[in-house]
């Protein structure tokens, strides 16, 4: 929900959100190993916990909403080896990023 109380993502996505994951992993740029992913908005982080399941290379997320950035925080996602949480717009933080597939 945001401040306004409106859904900005729901439950029932969850499954919507498993697929684009997999599809995203289907295989690395060398069609092996899933290689380096970026996601904008984490939301309630379902993409992002699916893309997790296939332990990619590198996993970055851009985050712009400072309270979603905080929970990210909260329940660990800056502290996983693999991945990489940048706070801000995406279009701010352009020079922030590498290459992903």
């Amino acid at each position: 929900m945001d401040s306004e109380s409106k859904a900005v993502m729901m439950e029932w996505e969850k499954p919507l959100m498993e697929a684009h994951a997999k599809a995203v992993c289907s295989s690395g740029a060398d069609g092996g190993r899933v290689g380096h992913i970026l996601n904008v908005g984490f939301g309630m982080g379902l993409v992002d916990t699916a893309i997790q399941r296939y332990s990619p290379l590198s996993h970055t997320i851009i985050e712009a909403h400072p309270d979603v950035y905080d929970r990210m925080i909260r329940t660990g996602w800056t502290e996983k080896p693999n991945t990489k949480v940048v706070f801000g717009r995406w279009q701010d933080v352009i020079p922030q990023l590498e290459t992903y597939d």
